[in-house]
């Protein structure tokens, strides 16, 4: 028994054995295979990107992150406290090495970091 079901201009039958052809038709069709496979395509990117930002293989770790996430030191020093100056003229040489000198003598304490402002820092080797 086949019955059809009209819409619009679009006539489909339903029987078992329509559906058994319809199948492999509906998958073997160029613009489908096309539109799975960009798809795929689509998919694979982002979880690229994903195990990019995450490290490794992270399809089932949704919520975690593989990086920790950085804690500020105690103490925090300006790169101008020291005598710093990002004008693009002056050699910051002597100002990072009084910066590295003072952070170094903090290593027991957990340390300390440098904040270096926007600018163009010229430098020789520190």
């Amino acid at each position: 028994m086949v019955e059809t079901l009209g819409v619009g201009r679009f006539h489909f039958h339903h029987s078992r054995l329509d559906v058994r052809r319809w199948v492999p038709t509906f998958l073997s069709s160029h613009k489908t295979l096309f539109t799975v496979l960009w798809m795929a395509a689509f998919a694979s990117v982002f979880l690229w990107q994903r195990n990019v930002v995450l490290g490794g293989f992270s399809f089932f770790r949704w919520g975690v992150s593989a990086r920790p996430i950085p804690t500020l030191r105690p103490v925090a020093f300006n790169l101008t406290d020291f005598g710093g100056v990002g004008d693009g003229l002056t050699v910051n040489t002597e100002a990072f090495e009084r910066a590295v000198s003072a952070i170094s003598k903090l290593g027991k304490r957990g340390g300390a970091q440098l904040n270096v402002p926007p600018g163009k820092w010229l430098d020789g080797a520190v």
